[in-house]
Order: structure tokens, then sequence, then C-alpha cells
């Protein structure tokens, strides 16, 4: 099987001309709220590969939704069967996760029909991304498998001195490797990417990809161009969350809830009995005081006076 070949560009590869070697292409049409400033200079080479997706980098720092709405002016009639949320710069905290689904679910919800995908290292999904799992926001609980998942891992070795990268794998062959953590049940879920981008930084592959600048992006998808095919013009389909796990109802459910019902009734009972008898203690207290307080004032005892109510003056 020969995995489909593609590229990511962006500003950093400073032009693009189609030279018939790709089998898809994914441009970057904006970063935070600041258009991508090669975007429209390169986009009528980019229009001449069918398989194509804009890509979108999220900057936790600006609102999701005004993200969301200048990507999709970018990115709406241009042809683009893929969008991608880049997720990788700026404070990745638990705010963030939430926001970013957020924007991913808005172009769900606005794009119906478009392929959403999400695109991070493995690292940051595993400490970015899947701890916040399971909370709930305005689209409903973060669940990063409502997405498609384009993973970015690197196997080269580079070289101190000119920062030159070699390749040590195939990406043909390779599987990238999730099984970053142990006892990790996401393994299993992600080892289903679509795409992998394998070589990035000090490849020396932009002339011969059609790019002006030195270096690009380089990634496969997780199948044959045919086997790509399929996928962008497939029916989008969201999942749904696994259903939670209910245990067995209790084989006699009256005389479980009898018993339940009695052990609250005694834990309120002993709460009202330890309540009482702290209001009968302090009630104690208050007439012992009322007591010493008479008879200070009955003896003229002004110090004495002082010093008991002290403790009760605010």
């Amino acid at each position: 099987m020969a995995r489909a070949k593609g590229m990511f560009i962006s500003e950093y590869q400073k032009s693009f001309t189609n030279l018939g070697n790709l089998d898809y292409i994914f441009q970057r049409t904006s970063d935070g709220l600041v258009t991508d400033v090669e975007f429209f200079a390169m986009l009528p080479q980019v229009k001449t590969i069918a398989r194509r997706g804009a890509v979108h980098n999220f900057r936790p720092d600006k609102p999701w939704k005004e993200q969301a709405d200048k990507f999709l002016e970018l990115s709406s009639g241009k042809g683009f069967k893929m969008l991608v949320g880049d997720y990788e710069s700026g404070i990745l905290d638990r705010q963030a996760a939430i926001d970013f689904f957020c924007f991913l679910s808005y172009l769900q919800q606005e794009r119906p029909t478009k392929k959403i995908l999400f695109y991070t290292t493995i690292y940051k999904l595993r400490d970015n991304l899947l701890p916040y799992e399971g909370i709930t926001t305005e689209f409903g609980e973060i669940y990063w498998r409502n997405f498609y998942f384009w993973l970015a891992r690197y196997y080269v070795k580079t070289d101190p001195l000119t920062k030159l990268t070699t390749l040590l794998i195939d990406p043909q062959t390779k599987e990238p490797d999730l099984a970053i953590w142990e006892n990790n049940a996401w393994v299993e879920v992600y080892d289903e990417w679509e795409f992998f981008q394998y070589w990035a930084d000090g490849n020396q592959k932009g002339a011969e990809n059609g790019c002006g600048a030195r270096d690009t992006n380089l990634d496969v998808h997780n199948g044959t161009v045919e086997d790509l095919d399929i996928f962008l013009e497939s029916e989008v389909v969201v999942p749904l969350p696994d259903p939670p796990v209910v245990p067995d109802p209790p084989a006699n459910c009256v005389e479980a809830v009898t018993l339940a019902v009695a052990e609250v009734s005694l834990r309120y009972e002993t709460q009202i009995e330890e309540m009482q008898k702290q209001v009968t203690d302090l009630e104690t207290e208050a007439i012992l005081l009322q007591d010493e307080i008479n008879d200070a004032y009955k003896h003229g005892n002004n110090d004495a006076l002082q010093n008991l109510i002290k403790p009760y003056l605010l």
C-alpha cells in the first residue's frame, strides 16, 4: 500500500508552485486573528490541487469565536475540503482546551459537510488535551474523537552544527508510536490517525516540492490516494461519547432503598441531637457569663467587667 503524500505550507515556505508530485496539500490561512501573509499569493497554485485543506493556528489568548469566524471567512468558497485547528502555540491550560474544543465544534456546526481535524504533537495531546476530556462546555462534553486527528511526530537526527535533519524512518511503512505513557486507553483510540507529519525544519525538501524556502512540512495520509478520496467524500458522522457504565441494581431494590432511607434518617437524627446539645451548652455558658457580669457590676469591679465582655466585642 502506498500512502498518499502531502505537504503543509504557510508563509514560512515563502511561495508555492504545484510541481504535480503531491496527492494533497494543507495551507495555513490564519494565525490567531491575523491572516497568513502569503495566503492569497499562494492560493491560486494551492487550488490546482483538488484534495486540499485549510489550517488555522489557534491562539489561546484570543477569543475562540473571533478566530473561528475569521477562519471561516478566509477559507469559504475556495474548495477546501478539510478545516484544521492547529493546537501547539501559547499557554495550553484548562481554559485553552475548553476554548479549542468550542472552536472546533463551532466549525463543525457551521460547516457540517467539511472534515474537521485537529493538529498537534503526541505530547501536547497527552498533556494539554486528554486531561480535560469530559468537561462540560456550551457544545457539550469535551470529546476529542468528535474530530479527525492529524499527528505531528518527528523521527529525525539533527546535526548540531548545521541544524539540518536526517529522516530515520520510512513514512510509507512507519506507524507513529503513540505509546508514550503507560496504561493509557487513549492509545487504542488515537492510533487511528488520519494524517502523520513526519518531517519539517531542516529537511531541505522545499525546492523539490515547489516551495520558495529551503524547508517544508511533509506528511502522509493513513491510506492510499483512493482511501483519501473515500475519506474526503464520505458523509461526516460525529461519534457519540461512550455511554456511562451503570452498575446492576441490587437484587432486592425495596430492601436496599429501605436500608438507605434508615441510614439517612439515623444520620439526620444524630446531627439534630448534636446540634441540640451545642445549643444547650451555649445557653448554660450564657447564664454563667451573665451571673459573672452582674456580680462584677454589683461590686463596681470595672477591670473584671471589661475582661469579661472584651472577648465578645467586635
